[in-house]
């Protein structure tokens, strides 16, 4: 058969058209399922793979990709910048969550990335909350601003900063626990939603109060595991093993009691029925409309940083959440309907060993950090240029998790250009004990090849970060907890990715570094929305199923 050249052409152009299009309809998903663990690094989530259940991790890695080289691309690793980069699959510098907590100079205080006088809590007494520092949409907000208000966004979780983050500014229920029950504020809702009216008013947590904390795997899931450390912190009940009872040393379910519960599994099991509230009366995934779930679990985190990551119950909690994400697919499946729903895993940030389970307190490296860094900073300028005019008392006029922060008038008195007193201040900082690197704001690139240099830029935004910025050694730690995070490092940045579901390559592990901000941008290829506006990474190849 010969062709005509016209014909060639619409032949060749048909050809094209069918190598590209799909060869099967792929149903769009109903119902997206953002799970964020608080506190999982990949090498806790590792060392416990040996360990999982056929229907939790398994299952989900199974069924979809698994992301080896998932890490944060800032260096603040806290609860709000996770939960917030996640989210909107951008980092710091663009959704101006640079930490859990920051210094405002316009205030001279520190703010709390969620509070808002202007947004009381609903349903419980507590400060004003909402999203209103964070600067970038959401993916459930581009859900919203893409499908409409038929698509429902609800986030759950036990910290406010959890659910907000995840929720944004569009959630139709951002909902987290309070004092005494679960709650939601002004910025969302006039009142709570009829189910967690109904919820709260069960007292579900109580019928926890005289059950036990035992181990849920078996004893070769715990091998090599020391469960009695003398640096762990004590429990409710004045114990630091499992099992361990979960009243603790109260007599009845309190207030108090019910505060305690968040060092327990039993936070994320609270949390997890919420969840299911939350599907059966929104009617999440019921209709043609995608709608987005997003469930926070805080006790991973909670329990981290009282006994360390290598601990007997920080091993539980994981073998834990593989349980929770095994009955949450199997709910999802009941519910929603297999291949109707897309799951994200990740977790907001990792953590570092216990300084104490390393034998590294003989080194020295806890505690004092931040007010040595600022003292050494602030002497170096007045060795240079002598002490600030009155009423000015310091140079250095404050200091936050990241930075240090330069009084601009004192510095004007003097005629100090700003950028030479960063750079004195960084010199006078590195010679603080235990700071492992200080930066003025002019060395900071997203563009350096430096991968922790790299990271702080990530975090440095210009009204929100200070002039000076540094980091601790790896493994220091400041305050009391037994374990914790925030820094740069491997530890803390590295975090499991998964995105399980219907229009993705099924066990499959992508090799290429993103960082954990990608599930959303998958999620939001498979609805055929736009990716989150500030998105930090492209959808990544080899991650969609290939037509069959």
């Amino acid at each position: 058969m010969t062709f005509r050249p016209a014909a060639r052409c619409v032949a060749a152009l048909l050809l094209l058209f069918l190598a590209g299009a799909p060869l099967t309809a792929q149903p769009s998903p109903k119902l997206i399922v953002l799970v964020v663990v608080d506190q999982m690094a990949t090498w806790v989530y590792e060392a416990s793979r040996p360990h999982w259940g056929p229907g939790g991790f398994r299952r989900l890695e199974a069924e979809g990709v698994r992301f080896r080289q998932s890490a944060f691309a800032h260096s603040c690793t806290q609860t709000g910048p996770g939960h917030a980069s996640i989210a909107t699959g951008a980092i710091p510098l663009h959704h101006g969550i640079v930490a859990n907590n920051w210094l405002d100079l316009e205030k001279r205080r520190r703010v709390y990335c969620c509070e808002d006088d202007t947004s009381p809590i609903v349903g419980a007494p507590g400060a004003g909350r909402s999203p209103i520092r964070l600067q970038v949409p959401t993916f459930g907000d581009t859900l919203k601003a893409h499908r409409g208000d038929a698509a429902k966004v609800v986030s759950v979780g036990w910290k406010d900063r959890s659910a907000i983050m995840m929720g944004g500014r569009a959630g139709d229920a951002v909902i987290w626990m309070e004092s005494g029950g679960f709650a939601t504020s002004r910025f969302y809702a006039e009142a709570l939603p009829e189910w967690v009216v109904a919820y709260n008013s069960e007292r579900p947590w109580e019928r926890w109060f005289d059950q036990t904390w035992d181990r849920l795997g078996p004893e070769t899931a715990y091998a090599g595991l020391i469960d009695d450390r003398a640096f762990e912190t004590v429990g409710a009940e004045g114990g630091r093993t499992l099992p361990r009872p979960l009243r603790g040393k109260e007599e009845a379910p309190s207030a108090k009691w019910l505060a305690t519960l968040q060092y327990t599994f039993v936070a994320n099991e609270l949390v997890y029925e919420l969840a299911l509230r939350a599907i059966q009366h929104e009617k999440l995934g019921a209709d043609d409309t995608p709608d987005l779930l997003c469930i926070g679990l805080a006790a991973n985190d909670l329990i981290g940083h009282a006994t360390d990551p290598s601990s007997v119950e920080v091993r539980d909690i994981t073998l834990r959440t593989d349980d929770l994400v095994r009955r949450l697919l199997v709910d999802l499946d009941r519910t929603v309907g297999e291949g109707r729903y897309v799951v994200v895993l990740s977790a907001d940030h990792g953590i570092t060993p216990s300084p104490q389970s390393l034998a590294l307190q003989r080194q020295g490296f806890r505690g004092g950090i931040v007010e040595k860094a600022a003292m050494t900073g602030n002497a170096a300028l007045v060795a240079r240029f002598g002490a600030p005019l009155e009423p000015a008392l310091r140079y250095v006029i404050g200091a936050d998790d990241t930075s240090l922060w330069l009084d601009r008038a004192a510095l004007d008195a003097k005629s100090i250009d700003l950028a030479v007193a960063r750079r004195i201040v960084a010199e006078g900082a590195r010679t603080a004990p235990n700071v492992f690197l200080a930066l003025p704001r002019e060395e900071l690139s997203l563009a350096t090849p430096d991968p922790l240099v790299r990271a702080i830029a990530g975090n440095a935004h210009p009204l929100r970060t200070g002039d000076v910025y540094f980091i601790r050694p790896a493994y220091a730690m400041e305050g009391s907890t037994t374990a914790t995070h925030g820094s740069p490092f491997t530890f803390d940045r590295e975090v499991p990715l998964v995105v399980s579901g219907p229009g993705l390559a099924a066990d499959t592990i992508h090799d290429g570094p993103v960082t954990p901000g990608i599930g959303v941008v998958v999620a939001s290829y498979l609805l055929g929305i736009p990716a989150p506006a500030a998105a930090h990474d492209p959808l990544p190849t080899g991650v969609i199923r290939s037509p069959r």
